[in-house]
C-alpha cells in the first residue's frame, strides 16, 4: 500500500523464509545498492492478514496525522 493505495501482493504460506541476510527497510540489492531517495515515516508490521478494508480504515484513520 501507498498512501492507502493497495499497489500489489505477495501470496505466502503464513512463515517468512529464512534468509543469511539480514532485512532491511527502504534498501534492495547487494550492500544495500538501491536506497530509497526520501524518508519512510511509517512502518506497520502484523502477524496476521490485514484486509483491503482494514488497511483502507488504518490509513484512513492516521492520514491526518501527516496532513493528508
Amino acid at each position: 500500500y501507498i498512501n492507502g493505495v493497495k499497489v500489489g501482493q505477495i501470496e505466502t504460506d503464513g512463515g517468512l523464509p529464512y534468509m543469511s541476510f539480514v532485512r532491511t527497510i527502504g534498501q534492495f540489492g547487494g550492500e544495500g545498492s538501491y536506497k530509497a531517495n526520501g524518508k519512510i515515516d511509517s512502518i506497520l508490521v502484523y502477524n496476521r492478514y490485514v484486509s483491503n478494508a482494514e488497511m483502507t480504515n488504518i490509513f484512513e484513520t492516521e492520514r491526518s496525522k501527516y496532513g493528508m
